[in-house]
């Protein structure tokens, strides 16, 4: 399972359950590979403002907190146990796997071995950042992962108060903070505006597509219609809907709960503002 979550100008994500069965070939996830575009000094930062230039360059130091890559984002890695940062030609085929092509990279990768059972990672990404906001983001990180399983990954932003759900087995969740519980599998972002209103974001990303043996039995220029699921989740308090609020409704509202279905189609994202009764 992986997830990506926004807040403002930092990016977190996080994966976890990784596996394969291949003993031959490291499984690794890619931090940044950026083109130098032919320029071998641009520029990298690795725990400070001291500039990196040098090429080709190898780094696998496990005390790295933080990098900047040549384009100025930032990357935040907590555990860098697993972190390889290269500056190097890299040679490759063309996408026709026809003809033989290379180019000067810097790349940033965390490399979960071979044939890994249940890995997993986390790194923030600051937007367009400096070696001084790093260093200060890295002593003090403005978010906080809240639960990283099978089950869900949910993150807070210590800044917004809003927090990022990324539910993947409905049936196994159990909250204990606001989303207590749901029928389907969601993605979701609570944020709270104050102790009596909360705003709600919610989105099915599963588009429920005909299968394909139905759809060949259809016209060839026929498009492949979302279907709707209502997604019913239970959310810690009492509250109301405040304003207007397409697609979303209370079930029930009451024993300290609340009961709220949402009309989920195309991916979309529903949103509801909420008032405490």
């Amino acid at each position: 399972n992986k997830s990506v979550f926004f807040f403002d100008d930092v990016i977190v994500r996080l994966g976890s359950d990784i596996r394969c069965d291949d003993k031959n070939n490291p499984i690794q996830t890619t931090l940044f590979q950026n083109n130098l575009n032919g320029d071998k000094s641009m520029p990298m930062y690795i725990n400070s403002d001291d500039k990196i230039t040098d090429f080709p360059y190898k780094c696998t130091n496990e005390n790295v907190s933080w990098i900047i890559d040549p384009y100025n984002n930032g990357y935040y890695i907590p555990n860098s146990s697993e972190l390889n940062i290269y500056r190097d030609t890299q040679h490759s085929r063309d996408g026709g796997n026809k003809i033989d092509t290379s180019g000067e990279y810097a790349t940033a990768y965390l490399d979960h071995g071979k044939a890994p059972k249940s890995a997993s990672y986390e790194y923030a990404i600051k937007v367009q950042t400096t070696p001084q906001e790093m260093s200060d983001f890295s002593k003090k990180p403005t978010y906080k992962v809240i639960q990283q399983d099978s089950t869900a990954h949910i993150v807070k932003s210590n800044v917004s108060n809003a927090v990022g759900y990324a539910i993947f087995d409905a049936d196994k969740y159990s909250g204990n903070d606001f989303i207590l519980s749901t029928d389907t599998p969601v993605l979701a972002m609570v944020k709270e505006n104050n102790a009596e209103n909360v705003s709600l974001y919610l989105s099915d990303p599963d588009l429920r597509l005909p299968d394909m043996e139905l759809l060949d039995e259809l016209n060839s220029g026929v498009e492949r219609p979302s279907t709707m699921k209502v997604a019913t989740i239970k959310i810690k308090g009492e509250w109301k809907i405040d304003g207007a609020s397409k697609g979303v409704k209370i079930v029930k509202s009451k024993g300290g709960k609340t009961k709220i279905a949402f009309d989920c189609i195309d991916g979309l994202t529903l949103s509801v503002n909420l008032k405490a009764k």
